[in-house]
């Protein structure tokens, strides 16, 4: 399954010719005829008058919407008259020939041109870029792909609801997802390329995008030449399964070509060789990746809705660490936030000591008014306190907010030279309101900012 020709990907995809006229076909227009919604409404009016012209037209209106893509969920069985797959089925996949797939294709999309035909003639990325509205001469676009499934469905259901309702005479871009299986070793040495390469094409940490697209045109090379190079998969959001095939059609192929309905997990079965190494669905690959796309033929479900995305302590823990590794201190504080007591006494542990100060320095105004957990559990990996500057930025904060009970409990943080100073620069009102205060922010231990008040004050009247 390799790529005969491939070309730069773009974010968009291209409404071509075939791709029109199936939307045409689909919408009541007689194959051969004329294309756009005011041509066939002049050649209904010609051969059936207006009375007639006026009813389908508005049969056709309520016929343009989105397609049902092919087959049907497997979680149920086939209704009666459905094509029973022509080389069998499982609970979690089924088998279908290209005539079949295609005789399918036809009944939905009511079209199917030569060169979408060759699509499917290219197997699985084919399939794919049949179902993207795409030429058999370009590739499904690979500059935006996510490690995991659902933070890529995630993506183009928040991208789908932000386009509003859709224009059902309009030519309609919408936002869908495919799959792609391959091997992460992509040395030029073929005896170099049978490992994997463990470090290769992993998901950024903070966005879980996969930087693949400089690979792009590597991918006519497999694990070795024994191996399937890749396996792209089009997800079907009205089924729940991705659309693939087994290979291609090409001269002196020995088995047929089958187009597959597979769940995600038949899709994409991870699991582990008896030494350890990763693998995903077959020997052949071992990394999945999940693109983002534009298509011209809407999908009989957009993707508008997806569960919200949950995060393993691995990732969450990588996380932090990129975070810090780049030096976002400030989102780095909020992220040691979100940790069990335990885990930030960890992680505090195996950073740097300029590191840690430099998220105590940013947990102030990252977590306002309940930074005090991630300083502690920082300070005391280096039994220190933190910073005067700090210190004295956090009183500031809390006064500035008027937050006096939050005064009272940092100015008895200070030194004794600080909390003198800092109390003789407060105004009268706000002292009163500190010593107001004191006595319920820290019952029984507030005398020694209340008694500095009254130094104050006393000095003022003298």
């Amino acid at each position: 399954m390799s790529v005969a020709d491939p070309q730069a990907p773009d974010t968009e995809a291209v409404a071509t010719p075939a791709a029109a006229r199936a939307a045409d076909v689909a919408a009541g227009a007689a194959p051969g005829g004329p294309t756009g919604s005011a041509a066939r409404v002049l050649a209904l009016q010609r051969t059936a008058g207006n009375r007639a012209a006026a009813a389908a037209a508005r049969r056709e209106q309520a016929a343009r919407r989105l397609v049902q893509r092919l087959g049907y969920p497997l979680t149920a069985n086939l209704p009666k008259g459905a094509p029973k797959p022509a080389f069998g089925s499982d609970a979690d996949q089924r088998r279908y020939s290209v005539a079949q797939y295609e005789a399918m294709w036809r009944a939905q999309v009511g079209h199917l041109s030569e060169d979408e035909h060759a699509d499917v003639l290219k197997g699985c990325i084919g399939i794919t870029m049949l179902n993207l509205g795409y030429d058999s001469s370009r590739i499904p676009p690979l500059n935006e792909v996510y490690g995991r499934f659902d933070i890529a469905r995630s993506v183009a259901a928040s991208r789908n609801a932000a386009l509003g309702p859709i224009d059902p005479s309009a030519t309609t871009q919408v936002w869908v997802v495919f799959g792609m299986l391959f091997w992460s070793n992509r040395a030029d040495d073929e005896r170099k390329r049978f490992k994997p390469d463990p470090k290769a094409f992993r998901p950024d940490p903070l966005t879980n995008r996969v930087d693949i697209y400089r690979e792009m045109y590597n991918f006519g090379e497999g694990r070795t030449r024994d191996y399937t190079n890749f396996d792209f998969g089009f997800w079907d959001e009205a089924t729940q399964t991705f659309w693939h095939a087994n290979h291609g059609t090409y001269k002196g192929q020995k088995t047929i070509e089958q187009i597959y309905q597979s769940t995600p997990g038949r899709f994409a079965h991870a699991f582990t060789t008896a030494t350890g190494e990763e693998r995903v669905s077959y020997d052949d690959f071992d990394r999945v990746v999940y693109g983002v796309a534009l298509t011209t033929i809407p999908p009989g479900q957009l993707i508008t809705k997806a569960e919200p995305v949950t995060y393993s302590r691995e990732e969450l823990v990588s996380a932090f660490k990129a975070q810090v590794a780049r030096g976002n201190f400030p989102e780095a504080a909020q992220r040691l936030q979100g940790f069990d007591d335990a885990d930030i006494k960890r992680m505090a542990r195996a950073i740097t000591h300029d590191e840690r100060q430099s998220i105590i320095g940013a947990a102030y105004g990252a977590l306002p008014g309940y930074a005090d957990r991630v300083i502690d559990a920082l300070t005391l990996v280096d039994d220190e306190p933190p910073p005067r500057a700090v210190v004295i930025s956090a009183l500031d904060r809390a006064i500035a907010n008027a937050d006096w009970a939050e005064v009272a409990l940092r100015l008895n943080g200070l030194s004794d030279g600080d909390l003198k100073r800092r109390v003789a620069k407060l105004k009268k009102a706000q002292r009163a309101a500190v010593a107001e205060a004191a006595p319920k922010a820290m019952p029984g231990w507030s005398d020694r900012v209340t008694d500095a008040i009254e130094a104050a004050e006393a000095a003022v009247k003298t």
